[in-house]
């Protein structure tokens, strides 16, 4: 077999038409499905290094095409702060172990998918890649479906994952949410390969198994590298791989084990370069993020918000107990072993924290599709068919209208402004500068390569002597905060400094769904005196 015929093996597998050519239909439809999804989430993406996630991983991509994660910061060095390195940290970014420096937070598996988009098509092509997965997302969660239960399982699968609010939601934004849930998907399909051709090409369906088991491992390796918390899921896709009836099998382990190598080495080296061992992350060691005492709260947020409405068809799943099906098991297994892996971690309230359980989805979809579809066949046929219609359209209304009301595709009429505020300050404020900010810290970092000073690690007393320290090394410091910012700013810093009052007109603000203001604290005296300090109104393009 060509190499393009075990692709389609791999990825199509075999089209099984019906009456009237179905079996293709149904592809065509699904293909339609995945082209509409990264079409809408290119289209809603803000395109923008935003925040602490999207500019932490655009920017440790920028780092990777030039060959090195560790950024000096020479302002470190007689800074008055006592940890001198954090607060030049912008997020996204931590102290090096070695003095002076920092180093980016989050996972390599991301950044490097990026850099690798950059290669070919510029900077702003990191933007492209997670809409791109999330189209592919919807095809794996096809195949997964159609191994569990024939083309119409995996159809329905699909459709219901296209339009899940945090599916969407994540998919417009530069996170690893969507990447770890779609290469997970993949590796599971992988490893479940199941060649129904004709058995006389045994020695070209060898080949093909032992492909599809390097590509789960290759899947599983791209996975852990995006999201290394999550490398217990690797158990599923080895016990898949092993209890899938394919030979020669142990071959296929092999196999699977030298796909999955790359990455576990990858994490394992450029942690312990960064962070002085293996098993500590950006984000901190085991301990600082997981604890038992996390899991009965993380365990109501998750029960609450998967019956808010956001996500509670996926409580359908237990459909998919009264009909049992080949490859049922390992849904489920990924499913405990996703929750299993977050209910100790960190606890965070807002809803869309739901995302870290994104992994699972596909899997829950599917088992949903698979009651459903089941449940339809035990019908008589003249009401099977239409009722699995309605069913699927009522699911599809609700998703809709909770994505209406939950704003899940109108983040980047928001997100825009951290490029548009980065863009502004390059013409209006000198090269020698540095801005004492914090929502900010990343995107300034990365549009404009200028010293930041993150104001939340400032000790309280310590805002005029940063304030003077920044002058004292040639830089004017301006002060850049989110309206939502400002009222936490003086609460922190107003007994102490006077600056810290924020009690003069900004010099700029920047008229977006949520205001950015830029404040020069040299204008404070002058307003105090009398002089009249003008406030620079600036609105974003319209798209």
């Amino acid at each position: 077999m060509s190499a393009l015929g075990r692709a389609r093996a791999l990825f199509v597998m075999p089209v099984r038409s019906g009456p009237n050519g179905s079996g293709r239909a149904t592809l065509l439809v699904v293909l339609a499905l995945s082209i509409a999804v990264c079409a809408i989430t290119l289209s809603r993406h803000a395109w923008t290094a935003s925040g602490a996630d999207a500019s932490g991983y655009v920017s440790q991509a920028d780092l990777w095409r030039r060959g090195s994660l560790v950024v000096p910061q020479p302002l470190a060095s007689g800074a008055p702060w006592g940890d001198r390195e954090w607060p030049l940290a912008p997020l996204g970014y931590r102290p090096a172990l070695t003095p002076d420096a920092i180093v980016p937070t989050y996972p390599a598996g991301l950044p490097l998918t990026l850099a690798a988009a950059q290669l070919f098509g510029g900077r702003d092509a990191a933007f492209v890649v997670v809409p791109l997965v999330a189209g592919l997302g919807i095809w794996f969660t096809f195949l997964l479906g159609r191994q569990a239960g024939g083309d119409a399982t995996g159809l329905v699968a699909a459709v219901l994952l296209a339009v899940c609010p945090i599916y969407l939601r994540q998919s417009t934004q530069v996170m690893s949410d969507v990447p770890a849930a779609v290469w997970w998907t993949l590796a599971l399909v992988l490893a479940q390969y199941r060649d129904t051709r004709d058995p006389s090409e045994g020695a070209a369906s060898a080949r093909t198994a032992l492909a599809a088991s390097f590509g789960a491992g290759l899947a599983a390796s791209l996975a852990i590298a995006t999201r290394p918390n999550l490398a217990p899921l690797g158990l599923v896709v080895l016990l898949a791989t092993v209890l899938t009836p394919a030979t020669p099998r142990v071959k296929r382990v092999l196999a699977l084990a030298a796909g999955a190598l790359p990455g576990c080495l990858l994490i394992a080296l450029v942690h312990t370069w960064l962070y002085g061992s293996p098993l500590r992350s950006g984000y901190g060691s085991n301990a600082d993020l997981y604890a038992l005492g996390n899991v009965a709260q993380n365990a109501r947020l998750y029960a609450a918000w998967l019956v808010d409405g956001q996500t509670a068809m996926l409580l359908l799943t237990f459909l998919a107990l009264l009909f049992p099906a080949r490859a049922q098991w390992s849904l489920w297994l990924t499913i405990v072993v996703v929750i299993a892996c977050y209910l100790p971690y960190a606890v965070f309230e807002d809803w869309w924290y739901i995302r870290f359980l994104l992994p699972a989805f596909p899997a829950a979809f599917v088992l949903m599709a698979l009651g459903l579809v089941s449940a339809a066949r035990r019908l008589p046929r003249v009401l099977g068919r239409p009722a699995l219609v309605a069913a699927v359209c009522a699911l599809v209304m609700i998703s809709a209208a909770r994505t209406r009301a939950t704003q899940s595709l109108d983040l980047a009429r928001d997100e825009r402004r951290y490029a548009v505020i980065a863009d502004v300050l390059r013409t209006t404020v000198p090269s020698a500068s540095a801005f004492i900010s914090m929502q900010h810290s990343g995107s300034i970092h990365y549009y404009l390569d200028r010293p930041i000073v993150r104001w939340e690690l400032v000790p309280p007393d310590q805002l005029d002597a940063s304030i003077g320290y920044l002058r004292s090394r040639g830089l004017h410091p301006y002060i850049l905060l989110d309206s939502w910012e400002a009222p936490r700013f003086r609460d922190r810093f107003a007994h102490t400094s006077t600056v810290g009052q924020l009690d003069w007109p900004p010099m700029l603000e920047l008229r977006s769904p949520t205001p950015v203001r830029l404040f020069d604290p040299t204008d404070r005296d002058k307003y105090f005196a009398g002089a009249h300090v003008p406030t620079r109104l600036v609105f974003p393009p319209r798209r």
